[in-house]
This record gives C-alpha cells, sequence and structure tokens, in this order.
C-alpha cells in the first residue's frame, strides 16, 4: 500500500492504494473519478506509455491519478510508472 497526495479543482485529497480496489481508502471524490474513468487510457506523461485503468492495479491507479489530478507527493512503495531519463536522448 501507498499514499497519494494531491489536488483536484484546488481540493486537496488524501487516497491509500492498496493492492485491489477494495483495499483503496481515502478521498470519496478521487474514487468516485477513478470509477467514472475504469477502463479509459491514461497515461502519466504526455509521451506515454498508456495504460488501461484498472482499480485492481494500483500502477494504473497511480497513473490516472497523475493523469487526471495535480499529484504532489507519492509514498513509498509505489511503482515505478514513469520510464528512467536515459542520459543519451536530448529531449
Amino acid at each position: 500500500m501507498f499514499t497519494v497526495l494531491g489536488s483536484i479543482n484546488g481540493i486537496a485529497y488524501r487516497l491509500d492504494v492498496g493492492d485491489s480496489e477494495s483495499e483503496h481508502s481515502g478521498s470519496n471524490r478521487v474514487m468516485g473519478l477513478l470509477a467514472v474513468h475504469r477502463g479509459e487510457l491514461v497515461s502519466a506523461t504526455p509521451t506515454g506509455p498508456t495504460h488501461t485503468l484498472d482499480l485492481d492495479d494500483p500502477a494504473s491507479v497511480l497513473v490516472a491519478l497523475m493523469d487526471l489530478t495535480d499529484v504532489v507527493a507519492v509514498g513509498d512503495g509505489a511503482p515505478r510508472v514513469i520510464p528512467a531519463v536515459d542520459p543519451n536522448v536530448v529531449y
């Protein structure tokens, strides 16, 4: 389990993300937002990669939060969802 802190339209939220939908806890607003977007493609960065939002997949939940809200902090134990920067590539 890991914690995500962020905001939606200026309203702060906290969501504890577990290994399945039933283990997530925190903001009802965020859980509702995720439920509405279930099954849609989401991306943590403008260049991808994309993930299909599955509320039983903590990585896709984190990507969706990064795509749909303003994430300000992600706690320990979160999956790596953004590829490492390649020092040999000019971005």
